[in-house]
């Protein structure tokens, strides 16, 4: 298992399809983690186009500035 991602932590935004359960496993198989919310110890966020536009995590964006 590779350790490309060991410090970080994955979330995602929005409707991905099937593809969404192939991010969790790939960022572990990385040596990262996955949150299944959005908090503060999320570092990188996926959205969807219309989940970003929809501005659905703005909030939580801000609180814990993840960019």
């Amino acid at each position: 298992m590779g350790r490309t991602f060991k410090n970080i932590t994955v979330s995602v935004t929005g409707e991905f399809g099937p593809i969404a359960d192939k991010f969790k496993k790939w960022v572990e198989a990385n040596g990262g983690s996955f949150s299944k919310e959005v908090n503060s110890e999320v570092t990188h966020l996926l959205s969807t186009k219309r989940a970003f536009k929809a501005n659905n995590n703005a909030g939580m964006l801000g609180r814990y500035k993840i960019a």
